[in-house]
């Protein structure tokens, strides 16, 4: 990822200023965001609602449920524009089969259809591309500091597309006409017996253009709060910082050069003035203040004495002198003391009547819950069955049949790992890039190289969202310890040269040039032989 590409400030924000960001971020790029939500929202919501015509809340509740799949389509407006990029609405219905084939969106449709963080934790899959349980240990990693706010940003904003619809009903409601009486009433809602449709269609073209102000925030709110998390976990801010040093360092050399030599040049200009000129007198009292004496001016520049080392106190004596300063009675005292209280209880006769009605009350409304609590319940099961029984027939295949070998990666973090891709004899093309001159280029090609080794010799699984140090981790167990000291100074080098700029010496490079063959070549054992 090219952080220095990104055109949001990072710096060190606190969660609730992150949602501020969120709204900058929507107002920036409201043009390109509302242009990719009217040309897939809208026509599918105008859709459901023309084929769910003679029920209208089913195709509340259908548009309702489908909100994940208009997400992932802000998502990917506001992951481009971060970077510079400002799709079209060509790009975004050419982007839409990628996004509901590749960023798992049966689960967000299912399991985490109700989770509090959706906005939050959605990058994960649509961005990083994460599955299973590297998915759900970034979520843990993630959520340790911004779950809390991104379920308050989930509850805000429902509440807002509630109370956005039923202003929309009042608001109407006091511009109608007195002669339009009967077209609808607020009474329409809770009436079973009335026949009329107008009011619940009213209320899906409401909750239509409501989802229309209200989602795109939330998407953009959640993605700054992903931002300012990994900000945060992997210092991007950083990194960006000391990229925009190097830069500026590099951009000032020439000017540094020129004032060297000026400093030169009157150097030795001011060598050719006779010492006359520089003679200096020796009456310190030329120098010293009006009123102030020799002996004051001699002792303001007198050395001080050096401090006295600090004394050192035996293991424990700190925290007893402490407590022993707690126990004083000025620090106050600590006392626990245990009594007994009368409590009436709400079947007693002579409980008040208010408690009574009260228990009574949430009694019926428990059976009430427990009722509902029981019918969700065997819809859930019967949900879990229908998903078991649709997994099993569409993975059939797979389940009664020798699993496939893994697909094996082309690319890692923008580096190519193909084999067609390297040339046969990767050391004698390292030492000509290297004899070019080229350092960054040869210790590309010996990185490549290894990895490539280690895809294709040893088998390892490496992930699309690995970084340099996932790749260290899992090709630990597979490696000799002298191999593993050899990709080490490798990995180091390369990290080193295209982060920081700064190759190592020639001579480090001609050693891991000439000993690539010997870790990573056909012949070169990958594993520790066994003893």
């Amino acid at each position: 990822m090219q952080i220095e590409r990104l055109s949001v400030d990072l710096r060190r924000r606190n969660s609730w200023e992150t949602l501020d960001l969120g709204l900058a971020m929507l107002r920036v790029w409201r043009g390109p965001v509302l242009r990719a939500w009217c040309v897939t929202y809208w026509p599918f919501a105008l859709l459901v609602g023309a084929v769910t015509w003679m029920h209208p809340w089913l195709g509340a509740l259908i548009v309702w449920w489908s909100k994940p799949v208009f997400d992932r389509v802000l998502l990917h407006v506001y992951s481009n524009a971060v970077f510079g990029t400002l799709p079209s609405a060509m790009d975004v219905w050419r982007a839409v089969p990628r996004l509901l084939r590749s960023t798992r969106l049966l689960a967000s449709l299912t399991f985490y259809r109700f989770s509090m963080a959706r906005s939050f934790f959605l990058p994960v899959w649509q961005l990083e591309g994460q599955r299973g349980k590297a998915a759900a240990a970034r979520r843990r990693v993630l959520g340790a500091r911004g779950y809390g706010y991104a379920a308050w940003l989930t509850f805000v904003c429902s509440n807002l597309v509630v109370i956005l619809v039923f202003s929309g009903i009042v608001l109407t409601l006091m511009f109608l006409p007195q002669e339009s009486d009967g077209f609808f009433s607020l009474w329409d809602l809770v009436n079973p017996a009335q026949e009329s449709l107008a009011l619940p269609r009213y209320l899906n073209l409401l909750s239509f253009a409501a989802d229309t102000l209200i989602e795109p925030y939330f998407v953009a709110a959640g993605f700054s709060l992903y931002l300012n998390r990994r900000s945060e976990l992997e210092g991007w801010d950083i990194e960006v910082t000391f990229r925009q040093m190097a830069r500026r360092r590099t951009e000032r050399s020439g000017a540094a050069t020129a004032l060297c030599w000026l400093a030169v040049v009157v150097g030795f200009g001011l060598t050719a003035i006779p010492d006359s000129v520089f003679a200096a007198t020796d009456d310190s009292s030329a120098n010293r203040p009006l009123g102030q004496s020799a002996e004051t001016a001699n002792a303001q520049y007198a050395p001080r004495p050096a401090p006295s080392p600090a004394t050192v106190y035996p293991a424990g004596e700190i925290r007893r002198r402490a407590v022993a300063i707690l126990d004083d009675p000025v620090f106050g005292r600590k006392e626990t003391r245990w009594h007994w209280v009368y409590r009436h209880h709400a079947d007693d006769p002579e409980s008040p009547q208010w408690l009574r009605d009260l228990m009574k009350w949430l009694e019926r409304i428990s059976e009430k819950v427990a009722q509902v609590g029981k019918i969700i319940v065997w819809i859930g099961g019967a949900t879990v069955l229908a998903l078991a029984i649709y997994l099993v027939v569409r993975y059939r295949d797979r389940l009664w049949r020798p699993r496939a070998r893994r697909e094996v990666p082309q690319m890692l973090f923008g580096l190519d790992v193909r084999r067609e891709s390297l040339p046969e004899d990767i050391g004698a093309a390292a030492r000509e890039l290297l004899a070019r001159g080229d350092a960054v280029a040869a210790l590309s090609l010996l990185y490549r190289g290894a990895l490539s080794a280690l895809i294709h010799a040893a088998a390892v699984d490496f992930r699309p969202g690995d970084t340099e140090r996932d790749c260290w981790q899992r090709a630990r167990p597979v490696m000799s310890a002298e191999g593993l000291g050899y990709f080490r100074r490798l990995l180091d080098a390369w990290l080193w040269a295209a982060y920081g700029r700064r190759p190592p010496a020639a001579r480090e490079l001609q050693v891991l040039c000439d000993g690539w063959a010997q870790h990573f070549g056909m012949a070169a054992p990958l594993r520790e032989a066994p003893r």
